[in-house]
C-alpha cells in the first residue's frame, strides 16, 4: 500500500519542440472572397475573413478541426461559481461576441501571417498567426487594455477553445497528472507523461454538468486518432489545458439544456467516437476552483484572473 509519494525536481525547465512534416520550403498564401489560406506541400490552414478563425487545419487530406479556433475567457460554470453569482458578475467574459475589426494576411520569406483584432467591452484581443514550413502554426494572443480594463470584473481563463473530430480521442499530455488539476488543485499531482481516454476525462460522478478535465503545468499536450496521427500543441511556457467529449456550451447550466451529467453519456459517442467532437481548451490561466465548500466559495485573490494585459502564445503542429 503506498501511502505517500512526492517528486524532486531535478529540472523545470522541459519545454517540448513542436513536431514538424519533412518540407523545407515555406507556404503560400491563397486568398478567395471568403478566407486566406496557408498552403504548404502536405498541409493547409484557412482562416475565415468574416470571423478572423482558424476554420480548417488539413494535412496529408485528414481534417483536424471540427469547431473553428478562437479566444475563450469563461467556462462551464460550476457549483461554486454559481453560488458566488459569478456567471452573473463576469458575464462579460462567458460569451463576448468576437466581431473582428479587420483581418489581414501576409505571405514573407518565413511563411504566411494573419493577424486581426476583437474590439471587447473592455478590452482589445489581438491574435497574429505564423504559418510556417512543417506545417507549424504560431498564435500570438494579446489581451490589451482599450481604457476599460480597469472597470472590468475578473476573468475566469485566459486562452482559446476549438473542436477535433471525434476519432482524436486520445490524450496524450506531459504535465501535472493524471487527475484533474488546477491552478489551486495541484500539489497532490505528479509531473509525467499521462495518456489518457477523452470519454474518461469527465466525472459523471459530478451531479449537474460543469467544467471538467482540465491539467496545469503543460509542456506538450497531444490529441491523437486510433492510428497514431493528430494534433500536438505546445508553447514556449507552461500553460493547462482539457480535452473533452463535450464542448463549454453543453457542459454551462447558464446555456445548456443538460441539467444532469447522465444526461451527456449519449453525447459521448462512445462506441463510435467518428458520430461525436473532441472539445479542446488552452489556457495561460484558469482561475482556481475554491472548494472550501460546494456552493458560493471563491477562490483565494491568487488563484483569481484579474483584469490586466495578458500574452500567451500557443503553437500547433502535425503528428504522423
Amino acid at each position: 500500500t503506498v501511502v505517500a509519494t512526492d517528486q524532486i525536481a531535478i529540472s523545470r525547465e522541459l519545454r517540448c519542440k513542436p513536431s514538424l512534416l519533412p518540407e523545407l520550403s515555406a507556404p503560400v498564401l491563397e486568398e478567395s472572397a471568403v478566407a486566406y489560406t496557408a498552403r504548404g506541400e502536405a498541409w493547409q490552414a484557412t482562416w475565415d475573413k468574416s470571423t478572423g478563425a482558424l476554420t480548417s487545419y488539413i494535412v496529408k487530406g485528414r481534417e483536424l478541426l471540427k469547431d473553428p479556433l478562437m479566444p475563450c475567457f469563461g467556462r462551464a460554470v460550476t457549483e461554486n461559481d454559481l453560488g458566488a453569482w459569478l456567471d452573473r458578475r463576469m458575464t462579460a467574459w462567458l460569451y463576448p461576441e468576437f466581431v473582428p475589426s479587420g483581418v489581414s494576411a501576409a505571405a514573407g520569406d518565413d511563411g504566411v501571417s494573419v493577424e486581426l483584432v476583437y474590439p471587447l467591452d473592455y478590452a482589445d484581443v489581438h491574435m497574429a498567426w505564423k504559418a510556417s514550413a512543417g506545417g507549424l502554426l504560431t498564435l500570438q494572443m494579446w489581451l490589451k487594455d482599450n481604457g476599460k480594463l480597469a472597470q472590468a470584473p475578473n476573468l475566469f481563463r485566459v486562452g482559446v477553445e476549438f473542436a477535433m473530430p471525434g476519432e482524436y480521442s486520445t490524450v496524450d499530455f506531459y504535465g501535472d497528472g493524471p487527475f484533474d488539476t488546477y491552478c489551486d488543485r495541484r500539489t497532490a499531482a505528479r509531473l509525467g507523461h499521462w495518456v489518457q481516454d477523452v470519454t474518461e476525462r469527465y466525472d459523471f460522478g459530478a451531479a449537474r454538468p460543469q467544467e471538467h478535465g482540465t491539467n496545469t503545468g503543460i509542456r506538450s499536450y497531444k490529441l491523437l486518432a486510433p492510428d497514431g496521427t493528430g494534433l500536438q500543441i505546445t508553447s514556449p511556457e507552461e500553460f493547462s489545458a482539457s480535452a473533452l467529449p463535450f464542448t463549454r456550451r453543453t457542459l454551462d447550466l447558464t446555456v445548456g439544456q443538460w441539467r444532469h451529467s447522465r444526461e451527456l453519456l449519449p453525447l459521448m459517442h462512445k462506441e463510435n467516437r467518428s458520430l461525436g467532437l473532441t472539445a479542446v481548451n488552452c489556457d495561460l490561466r484558469q482561475m482556481g476552483l475554491g472548494c472550501v465548500n460546494s456552493w458560493g466559495a471563491v477562490p483565494e485573490d491568487g488563484y483569481m484572473v484579474h483584469p490586466a494585459e495578458y500574452s500567451f502564445t500557443l503553437q500547433l503542429s502535425p503528428i504522423l
